[in-house]
């Protein structure tokens, strides 16, 4: 999930506001960087953090794995309450 935040953070806040009908950062501050952030270089520590520096078992990893299928179905599944209101029109 944080990966999507430093990736496409900006999109889902802005889907978020207009779903919502929000103003400004308020309710989406977990979705907003400071400008002098550069979210690519964050996403691409992390992944080295994550790939390099941490020692996973085997079955850490698959359940991992497991748990990161089940994310994202529950992420499509909360998109789909939301896929038909005014958060996806432009």
């Amino acid at each position: 999930m944080y990966m999507a935040i430093f990736a496409g953070g900006f999109i889902i806040k802005k889907m978020v506001r207009r779903a919502m009908g929000l103003a400004g950062d308020d309710g989406v501050r977990l979705l907003s960087f400071n400008a002098t952030v550069d979210t690519k270089a964050v996403r691409k520590q992390l992944k080295l953090v994550i790939n390099h520096d941490m020692a996973f078992t085997e079955d850490q990893e698959a359940r991992i794995i497991e748990e990161s299928a089940r994310v994202f179905a529950l992420n499509n599944a909360l998109v789909a309450t939301v896929q038909h209101t005014g958060a996806f029109s432009r």
